[in-house]
């Protein structure tokens, strides 16, 4: 195995790692090599294999680092290199972003920037991002407490015709369509009951800009999910952010989104209910869940959700079921909770949920067109 050239490299000490910002991307860190530490970069990982193949007792491994570098300060330039390479991970994982820096990041991000909307998604992913304390609301007479935990990908489109046109946006920007409600229509299934169906017909595809005029929705970023908090409200009155973090909270089924306009700025905040179920490698899926996975009467998947059940609505009689599109008890699928982002820098008492509707809405894709953000509108009726 061939030694690698040697040149002189700047030392980091193993106690000056925590001074690295966690926040770099992984270009950033390359940016930021010297010629040597490049040079290791491009060299090391075939180097590993072949380590790996000949032996996988670290002492073999230390061995040959010893032969390949045999002068003691390019050695401990090495070791600390690798530390800040290989170290990167765990860095990342152990910092938790503040709760306003994530709400900067998300004001930052050009979702009609694919470079911009790249960098926002490998935060998301691979970053610590913070749970967002919102406060305390009052629904059906009961005051709860709610709270976001981050995430990009939480709703799916329950149409998507072409999900290869061009120009489409990631689906952490998606659209939604007020004045559509999902078809549901009932048949009989194998066992004599009524199955739940959205209605697929022959899809003909329209583009609206974000302006209301031709229909009433718009355009939204994902930036998590809704939870609520699972014990007495009074306790987090006392606690700081790390002691309410490390309480329960519940996954309510309501996605959180915040609305791009056609030129994408940014404007209120939304939650709007989740309809699809999680995959069963994503999770545990509640057999009692009427719809879930494993349910015989489930609405299958068009493909739109990337495989996800479409939860039911509605029970065997037509009714629309108890545990489904509810807060405490109050149906509703779509509401506001924000004005904008920023009234989610501190918690809020007594903040209202501005409720839109009450039945499922047609979620679709959104499209970048000449500088344009547009929102899909897919007329399931125009050719019946």
């Amino acid at each position: 195995m061939d030694k690698p050239k040697m040149f002189n490299t700047k030392m980091l000490n193993p106690d000056d790692m925590d001074l690295v910002d966690a926040r770099l991307t992984d270009e950033q860190l390359i940016a930021s090599f010297t010629p040597m530490e490049l040079h290791w970069y491009n060299w090391y990982p075939g180097a590993l294999e072949k380590l790996h193949a000949e032996s996988s007792d670290d002492r073999v491994h230390r061995a040959r680092l010893r032969q390949w570098f045999p002068k003691d300060d390019v050695y401990k330039e090495f070791l600390s290199w690798s530390r800040l390479w290989n170290g990167r991970h765990m860095r990342r994982m152990r910092y938790r972003m503040p709760v306003n820096e994530y709400i900067d990041l998300i004001q930052q991000t050009r979702f009609d920037q694919p470079d911009s909307t790249g960098t926002f998604l490998w935060s998301m992913e691979m970053g610590n991002m913070p749970f967002i304390y919102l406060g305390t609301s009052v629904i059906d007479q009961r005051a709860s407490a709610y709270g976001i935990q981050p995430g990009a990908y939480y709703l799916w489109p329950n149409f998507d015709p072409n999900p290869y046109e061009p120009g489409l946006l990631d689906k952490s920007v998606l659209a939604i369509n007020f004045n559509v409600p999902i078809e549901v229509s009932f048949h009989r299934n194998s066992g004599g009951r009524p199955r739940e169906q959205a209605s697929s017909g022959n899809e003909f595809v329209e583009w609206y800009d974000g302006n209301p005029t031709a229909t009433a929705g718009f355009t939204f970023v994902q930036i998590g999910c809704l939870c609520t908090f699972d014990g007495d409200r009074r306790m987090l009155e006392n606690l700081s952010h790390d002691g309410i973090l490390n309480n329960t909270w519940d996954d309510t089924g309501f996605g959180v989104v915040v609305e791009l306009s056609p030129d994408a700025k940014l404007g209120a905040v939304w939650v709007l209910y989740n309809f699809h179920q999680a995959r069963p490698d994503e999770g545990c899926v509640d057999d009692a869940c009427p719809g879930c996975a494993g349910c015989e009467d489930a609405p299958k998947s068009d493909g739109a959700s990337e495989g996800r059940q479409h939860i039911r609505m509605y029970g065997n009689d037509g009714e629309k079921l108890r545990n489904v599109a509810r807060l405490r008890g109050e149906l509703f699928t779509a509401a506001k909770i924000a004005g904008s982002l920023e009234e989610l820098r501190k918690p809020r008492k007594d903040f209202g949920f501005n409720m839109k509707r009450r039945y499922e809405c047609q979620i679709v894709r959104a499209k970048l067109f000449e500088g344009q953000i547009y929102r899909q509108f897919v007329n399931i009726r125009s050719h019946r």
